[in-house]
């Protein structure tokens, strides 16, 4: 419960992030360059986070394009009319985004990291460099810039979410391991 006055967690979280961390020069380079071969403008287009491969090496397409499509849709419920950017640990997720986006008459902006799936600190099993690593945080920035983040699995779009300027211009889409979404998300044009 909340006192009459006090800040939220997801406002202080903003706040919190921006005052400890600062993007190094290589990632703020990458993602100032990325957003600008994208079109994209901070704070004018809506981010959607779509995480197919969660905890698994593959999964069938018709799934892969049906997540895919359900986050474009929750993002137009978020801000219909303005730009997406889809980002994914699957290709083909975003293939079938920008395919979709088509389709439905709305830009959908994209990048896909190099690996891709994107590498998890995590889960690597090994030492790499450094440079490595650096796409999935310039996703983590450009989604952390965005007016509003919908999101799927796991906390990285979440994060993102949590990051930006407006904590409160989110929507978790419903993506829960079977081919069917129960709660699925409609487009608004």
């Amino acid at each position: 419960q909340m006192l009459p006055g006090e800040a939220s967690f997801e406002t202080v979280f903003h706040e919190i992030w921006k005052t400890f961390f600062t993007p190094s020069p290589a990632v703020r380079e990458r993602v100032e360059t990325t957003m600008a071969n994208a079109g994209l403008v901070p704070h004018n287009y809506t981010a959607a986070h779509c995480r197919v491969l969660y905890a698994l090496d593959d999964r069938p397409e018709n799934i892969k394009r049906a997540w895919a499509e359900n986050a474009i849709n929750c993002a137009t419920e978020l801000r219909p009319k303005t730009t997406i950017f889809f980002t994914s640990d699957s290709s083909n997720a975003t293939y079938y985004a920008e395919q979709y986006g088509k389709q439905k008459g709305i830009t959908i902006s994209t990048h896909i990291p190099d690996p891709n799936p994107p590498l998890h600190i995590e889960f690597s099993g090994r030492r790499r460099p450094v440079s490595d690593y650096l796409d999935g945080f310039v996703d983590l920035y450009i989604l952390a810039q965005a007016d509003c983040v919908t999101y799927n699995k796991g906390g990285y779009g979440l994060m993102g979410l949590l990051m930006s300027r407006n904590a409160t211009c989110g929507l978790r889409q419903d993506a829960m391991n079977r081919p069917r979404i129960h709660n699925p998300c409609h487009f608004v044009n």
